[in-house]
């Protein structure tokens, strides 16, 4: 994609710990985190050509991605995200 808005496509990999890489454009470059979350290629065919290939053939790579992939379905946690709401609701009060 050039632009997308928000890729579902991206979080349903996330919350099931796949290992994700997207062009860099608009939505999955939020989503991962500017890269630390999932693998970004240029946007192009050379671009995601070098990404695949490094995700393939380099181990730690890939093992990097599952990894970030794990620790980001955090982030589609109903009662983690309300909890996290709470507390800031609960900061302003007592600030």
């Amino acid at each position: 994609s050039r632009d997308e808005s928000f890729s579902l496509v991206v979080a349903e990999a996330m919350v099931l710990g796949i290992p994700v890489m997207s062009t860099r454009c608009t939505g999955p470059v939020e989503l991962l985190k500017n890269g630390e979350a999932g693998y970004l290629a240029e946007n192009s065919t050379e671009g995601i050509k070098c990404g695949l290939k490094a995700i393939l053939t380099q181990p730690e790579v890939y093992h990097r991605l599952v990894l970030a992939a794990k620790e980001s379905m955090g982030c589609f946690d109903v009662k983690k995200q309300i909890n996290i709401i709470e507390q800031m609701i609960d900061e302003k009060k007592h600030a």
